[in-house]
């Protein structure tokens, strides 16, 4: 399965209430949902596709990123900002620049740069998130075809300041990283 969403700015909820019902800043026609639901849509998403930690189970899938910042960084901030509880699930990810490195012993520059070096043609429009997605996904397939061990990278030791994470059954967590394999 493959899930996608826009994001609504939270700004545009204060913005809503402040304009016209017809002020050209608005789209009725928008589909984006607001962060907090679609934490919820995700999480959902990954219970039902087997993928989201169960309280007494093992995690069996890693977040592929290209870079930290996101995961280690943004969502956290975000999920701070909006007043969510992120799944346990965010707590590890996988940096493919570092695999990258390690496993060709050579400087990744970013995906562009991946996929040049690897002589693949880069599929849709660079940072486009579906685009990006599949790329990654390609360079993984690709990687793994050439014997390279994709892993944990990046994990939170433990949740942030203000950062409340739950098991995909609701349960809070008291987080203390382990290591683990995917």
């Amino acid at each position: 399965g493959r899930f996608h969403r826009f994001i609504r700015p939270s700004s545009w909820e204060k913005l809503h209430k402040d304009l016209p019902e017809k002020s050209p800043l608005l789209n009725p026609r928008s589909n984006a949902v607001s962060f907090p639901e679609a934490v919820k849509q995700l999480e959902d998403f990954m219970v039902d596709h087997g993928l989201a930690w169960q309280a007494g189970t093992r995690k069996n899938f890693v977040f592929v990123t290209c870079g930290n910042w996101d995961v280690k960084t943004i969502l956290p901030k975000q999920a701070r900002k909006s007043g969510v509880e992120l799944p346990e699930f965010w707590l590890e990810w996988c940096n493919l620049k570092e695999v990258y490195a390690a496993h060709y012993r050579r400087k990744a520059s970013g995906m562009q740069g991946m996929l040049k070096q690897l002589r693949i043609p880069l599929k849709g429009q660079h940072h486009l998130g579906m685009h990006d997605a599949s790329n990654i996904a390609t360079i993984v397939k690709r990687m793994l075809k050439d014997g390279a061990v994709i892993g944990v990278t990046g994990r939170h030791s433990q949740p942030t300041s203000g950062q409340v994470l739950k098991h995909a059954d609701g349960q809070h967590v008291d987080y203390t990283a382990q290591p683990k394999e995917c």
